[in-house]
């Protein structure tokens, strides 16, 4: 997905005089995970210059002026002002219209326009504003409700959520949603960012419980399988030295008359567990995203 943020000169300038430049540098490093171009703005240009040959031996400045040189020159990041400007007047338009508050764009309970693949770095309120890595990371999300094609979705997943490891066959389980990849990609999206968010959280809170406790705390329908037979045959996974059972799963909205879809995952790889030659201890293992296991095609 490649997103454009916008950022002023004035913005550098303030970083710079307050000492918070080294945020607004981490947040330019995170939009080159998501092929994103930057794109700075015309005024105060020379005064940004000024500042930043003023402040040349602070190690912040150096890296701002050895990025601006590398990334301009890559067109990564571009100075366009026209562009700018009409892009600034287009997200003060969408923060009017939109939620500022993103479980509510998560959860698909307030206003959001995920086509429109663009965002702001300023200290400002609303979802489009964003000054931390971590506000990136979640309009990011949100803006990947966008994504038609379910290759790029399945790619764009491990970026999107760093704390989770998702199994190599992720898209493949996804073709076999009963609701298909389309109608459930919101869906994905929040129950995914609830897993990663959440699960950490609890274990540190409670420590170690069994699977019906635990799912039982999350905010989304949450709980393991009962038949052990479909959690031996569908849902264990066969690592290095032993094996990953991903008898937990999330529960989708019920469509129709069908099981409704589901995400199996394993909430804790047991320590030592190895896929090809990675340790995956502890990690939340992402296994399948997909239709109701255990249910046979000739019940349709």
């Amino acid at each position: 997905m490649n997103v454009d943020m916008l950022l002023s000169n004035a913005t550098l300038c303030d970083a710079i005089q307050n000492q918070e430049l080294d945020t607004v540098l981490d947040l330019l490093e995170e939009l080159k995970r998501y092929s994103g171009v930057c794109i700075l703005s015309e005024s105060r240009y020379e005064e940004l210059i000024d500042f930043i040959y003023t402040h040349h031996r602070e190690e912040d400045c150096i890296r701002l002026s050895r990025l601006l040189e590398k990334e301009m020159a890559r067109g990564q990041i571009v100075m366009d002002g026209p562009r700018y400007e009409t892009e600034k007047r287009e997200i003060l338009r969408h923060c009017e219209l939109e939620t500022a508050v993103f479980q509510e764009a998560l959860e698909g309970e307030g206003d959001f326009d995920a086509s429109y693949l663009v965002v702001c770095c300023e200290d400002q309120e609303g979802l489009r504003y964003v000054f931390q890595t971590e506000e990136l990371q979640k309009v990011m999300i949100l803006l990947e409700d966008s994504t038609d094609s379910l290759l790029e979705f399945s790619q764009d997943l491990p970026v999107l959520y760093r704390e989770l490891v998702f199994d190599k066959k992720i898209k493949d389980s996804m073709e076999r949603l009963e609701a298909g990849f389309l109608c459930r990609r919101k869906e994905i999206l929040h129950h995914l960012y609830c897993i990663q968010k959440e699960i950490p959280d609890l274990l540190h809170k409670y420590g170690p419980m069994d699977n019906q406790s635990l799912g039982d705390r999350m905010s989304v329908s949450c709980s393991p399988e009962r038949s052990r037979k479909t959690v031996k045959n569908e849902l264990t996974k066969q690592a290095d030295h032993g094996e990953i059972v991903c008898e937990m799963h999330t529960k989708m909205k019920k469509i129709g008359t069908r099981p409704p879809d589901r995400i199996y995952f394993c909430a804790s790889v047991p320590k030592g567990i190895q896929i090809d030659k990675k340790d995956l201890s502890e990690k939340i293992y992402i296994y399948k995203i997909t239709k109701h296991a255990g249910v046979s095609k000739k019940k349709k």
